[in-house]
């Protein structure tokens, strides 16, 4: 039998459907990056379709440019094998981010993404 914890992560689906590799992630406007505004951490569930091992990059977006930028290559994860879904966390510290799909898609994929560690006192 599962049960919740009290303040359990409450995940938002970030990208739905996702049939193609992102390559233009830099020229998409900041309303598709999820807000992590309050959390220090974003955690992430990557779940591939059957035939896809899905890898990822994460973005974050830069007033100064006016854009998406990448972050360092520490936030490249490799997919797990085909169909086999995978988590891992990311030092948000209250950013917008995008996670951007890389290589090859074969069938829909899904991410979904939820705030963690919830602190009072950090600069962004």
């Amino acid at each position: 039998m599962s049960y919740s914890i009290n303040r359990s992560p409450n995940f938002s689906h970030h990208r739905r459907n996702i049939a193609a590799a992102d390559n233009m992630v830099v020229n998409a406007p900041k309303t598709h990056g999820a807000v992590m505004e309050g959390y220090s951490q974003a955690l992430i569930h990557v779940l591939p379709g059957a035939l896809t091992s899905l890898s990822v990059q994460i973005y974050v977006w830069c007033e100064v440019a006016g854009k998406f930028v990448v972050t360092n290559g520490a936030t490249t994860k490799a997919g797990m094998g085909a169909g086999i879904p995978y988590a891992f966390n990311f030092t948000a510290r209250g950013q917008t981010m995008f996670v951007a799909l890389t290589g090859t898609v074969s069938d829909a994929c899904n991410i979904w993404i939820a705030g963690a560690t919830v602190e009072a006192d950090y600069i962004v």
